[in-house]
């Protein structure tokens, strides 16, 4: 069910289909916040450097989203070990 060839591809996401879930659910917001910026940031920056600030919205929308799935794995690797033991 999740796509090998696109996407958020960390070692937390391909580990675990829930945690491939949860981060791209998370990275959807994260570039719909970044696009909203980048509109507000196109209006504020002028001509070519709208594009340079228009990147790097992504970018760490893309970061926060691979932080988010190594945080997911980590969370549900200690749940599963709590329910083990």
């Amino acid at each position: 069910p999740y796509n090998r060839n696109i996407g958020l591809k960390t070692r937390h996401t391909l580990a675990d289909e829930a945690v491939w879930r949860a981060a791209h659910a998370f990275l959807g917001r994260a570039a719909a916040v970044a696009g909203g910026c980048t509109i507000v940031l196109s209006a504020i920056i002028p001509g070519v450097w709208s594009l340079p600030a228009a990147l790097t919205a992504f970018a760490l929308a893309v970061a926060a989203a691979a932080l988010y799935a190594r945080r997911e794995h980590v969370k549900r690797r200690a749940s599963e070990g709590k329910e083990r033991a």
